[in-house]
């Protein structure tokens, strides 16, 4: 890595925040670079990202000597800033790096991975597809960068298999990115965001004991490994978890208390996750004060994230402060359910808001649309066989359409009159009308005697007949008619 190429890495413009910064004493000789590095990463796992960052801004302000030295205190910087949620610059300072010459495979190979976590965070589909793009240097998986790459590469795989909704291909991608993630001798941030991902897929197909089995352990790995910036990511993907299940007073509890452990440690990502959840929570209690409070902290968060994120913050916050106006609504509704078709994600995440979103569309007569999202939902079910939850939430959406369809025809059906019966209850008054007893049109209907008894009620009131005699005569009169 050049001098220039270093200079490269912080200048020009704002990449890792504003101008060139001096220094007192450039790092010149190998154990003076080697002091720095250790000193940055040393301010790194102390949960002090923003010290760090600029503590490697000085450094390859200046251009140590020794090249490797300064590639691996930009990747430093690449990590501080993602930290403090400039992932937009961490993935440029990464990407930068990736393509210097010179660099030996392990440099060039911790630059993919810093690059793909940093786009991950961004969750911006083209990006990480732009980021996996070009191959990995070497070919030992005993290497640690290589092998963090190689778990980043996996990762980003399964984001973009998350996104396009083939949620069984991103299960397969991720839980090999959680094993090569485990050979890894270095215990850092990408040797546990494939784990943190996975959780996260795994609360939202509804495998709720392996995601709270794999929380435990990342609360474990984050503890154990001084990843003080990440402290409150398990507290996150419970308050998930907890939503998931509505037990809305525990995910409420983990929601805060992730945010209250974000304001003692720097930690510019992924609390949008935290809001997001307070924000449903409100919602299902009832408070849409404070639901809207939370929705409008999601958009105002450096990222969505590709595993702690929301699939759209949009539909969240779109979901808690829905427009009164009807034209306003409409063209919201529009907007996010297109957007649901095209990054189906969200169908997996955010059930609810997707449920929301059809009610509205129905409300406002839009039944073509309604019917698109249901189709859609049906579509990721049939795509991912054997997935349970997904199954349910398929007839969850399509009940939602036809019995709205239902209740319309409902309402336009007369009060009396033959008409006025439901298909049931016509079927129920023509057999009774045919001499069939009470428990014999159950036996054919396949309904219970009592059920039976209800529906010839409902006949008899309908038809304003007060016998069996009589609602024969009507039915061999409206036969005759026809």
């Amino acid at each position: 890595m050049t001098q220039g190429a270093v200079r490269g890495v912080v200048a020009p413009g704002p990449i890792g925040g504003g101008t060139r910064l001096g220094c007192d004493g450039a790092a010149q000789t190998e154990e003076q670079c080697r002091a720095a590095l250790t000193a940055i990463e040393t301010l790194m796992s102390s949960g002090k990202p923003e010290e760090a960052a600029r503590a490697a801004r000085r450094l390859l302000a200046e251009g140590p000597t020794h090249a490797p030295y300064s590639a691996e205190i930009a990747l430093q910087l690449s990590s501080a800033l993602i930290l403090t949620g400039r992932v937009d610059d961490a993935a440029e300072v990464a990407r930068r790096v990736r393509f210097c010459p010179l660099l030996p495979d392990r440099l060039v190979n911790g630059a993919a991975a810093a690059q793909l976590l940093a786009v991950l965070e961004i969750g911006d589909v083209g990006r990480v597809r732009d980021a996996i793009e070009p191959d990995l240097s070497g070919t030992s998986c005993s290497d640690d960068e290589y092998a963090g790459a190689v778990a980043a590469t996996l990762t980003a795989r399964a984001y973009i298999a998350w996104d396009e909704g083939r949620v069984l291909d991103a299960l397969r991608q991720l839980r090999a990115a959680v094993c090569m993630a485990g050979t890894r001798q270095r215990h850092d941030a990408g040797a546990c965001y494939p784990n943190v991902c996975l959780a996260r897929v795994l609360v939202a197909v509804g495998d709720f004991e392996s995601a709270a089995l794999l929380i435990d352990t990342i609360e474990a790995f984050v503890g154990g490994a001084s990843l003080r910036s990440w402290a409150p990511v398990p507290d996150l993907l419970r308050s998930r978890l907890q939503l998931q299940i509505n037990r809305y007073d525990e995910a409420a509890f983990h929601a805060t208390r992730a945010l209250q452990t974000a304001e003692t440690v720097p930690v510019g990502v992924s609390m949008s996750l935290a809001h997001s959840t307070m924000a449903e929570v409100a919602l299902a209690r009832g408070d849409s004060e404070d639901a809207r409070a939370h929705a409008t902290r999601v958009r105002q968060c450096s990222s969505s994230g590709a595993g702690l994120g929301v699939a759209a913050p949009a539909l969240v916050e779109n979901y808690a402060t829905s427009p009164r106006r009807s034209r306003d609504r409409r063209a919201v509704v529009a907007e996010l359910c297109d957007s649901l078709v095209e990054h189906k994600r969200a169908l997996v995440e955010e059930p609810q808001a997707v449920a929301w979103l059809i009610r509205v569309a129905l409300d406002d007569h839009d039944r073509a649309r309604a019917e698109h999202l249901a189709q859609a939902m049906e579509d990721l079910t049939t795509e991912n066989p054997g997935l349970a939850v997904l199954r349910a939430r398929a007839s969850q959406v399509r009940a939602l359409v036809d019995g709205h369809a239902l209740r319309r025809r409902n309402r336009e059906r007369p009060v009396t009159g033959w008409g006025s019966l439901t298909p049931h209850e016509q079927q129920v008054a023509a057999l009774a009308a045919d001499g069939f007893s009470n428990r014999e049109i159950g036996s054919r209907m396949f309904l219970s005697r009592h059920t039976v008894d209800f529906h010839l009620r409902q006949v008899y009131r309908k038809l304003e007949v007060h016998s069996r005699v009589e609602l024969a005569r009507m039915v061999v009169a409206l036969n005759d008619v026809a």
